[in-house]
């Protein structure tokens, strides 16, 4: 049996930073980071769009942005995802602002101008006590089909809910599909499906006349 589509590798974080300098400066950073995956948004309401619709290790959000202020992203974040972190940033040292940030679930405050070790070092702290509560509190899902694009045409919407709230989604494709058209071609759309989905595919390698259709 093969494990075809592996989503998990990398670190997926999401940037909401309405300076074009400073997210550039940001994402450069996290971008050296091995295997770090940077999305950015430039605003308040395309921050709170990713976040509510895509898996994050991490959220770094400046808390001064147009259309939605970063502490009411917060609360968007943690409902969708209660360990997912969040890293504020702002470019005003009061300690009203850490303090407001704290008691609304933040996970980390910085002030600009950042500096790189610093940031880094609460980066690669909050993303790793992030995944530890994930383990501990993600459910895993396992979808079985006999044959490529049972499983996603069966229950999609509903492995696509599962992946939303921060759950494991696998699917274990039972064969190859010879019997629907060309092996390696059913392989290529069961990869795409599996993707879209975020899920973990794994093919298996019985033939379809292997496959019961269950007792009579």
């Amino acid at each position: 049996m093969n494990q075809i589509h592996d989503p998990s590798a990398g670190v997926r974080v999401l940037l909401i930073e309405d300076s074009p300098e400073q997210a550039v400066l940001v994402k450069h950073w996290l971008e050296q980071w091995s295997g770090c995956e940077v999305v950015h948004a430039s605003d308040g309401p395309s921050g709170a769009q990713f976040a509510q619709f895509g898996t994050w290790d991490l959220v770094v959000s400046d808390i001064e942005l147009p259309g939605v202020i970063g502490l009411d992203l917060i609360k968007i974040i943690k409902g969708v995802n209660p360990w997912t972190p969040v890293l504020m940033i702002t470019a005003h040292p009061k300690m009203e602002y850490a303090v407001t940030a704290l008691q609304n679930r933040a996970d980390g405050i910085l002030f600009k101008p950042l500096d790189y070790g610093a940031f880094m070092e609460q980066v690669q702290k909050l993303v790793a006590e992030g995944q530890k509560k994930r383990r501990e509190e993600q459910k895993t899902v396992l979808a079985i089909g006999a044959h490529p694009d049972d499983v996603e045409i069966g229950c999609g919407g509903t492995l696509l809910r599962h992946k939303a709230a921060g759950d494991r989604v696998v699917i274990l494709t039972l064969t190859g599909g010879e019997f629907g058209g060309r092996k390696s071609l059913r392989v290529i759309e069961s990869e795409k499906a599996a993707s879209v989905l975020g899920a973990e595919l794994f093919m298996g390698e019985l033939r379809d006349t292997q496959v019961s259709e269950g007792p009579e």
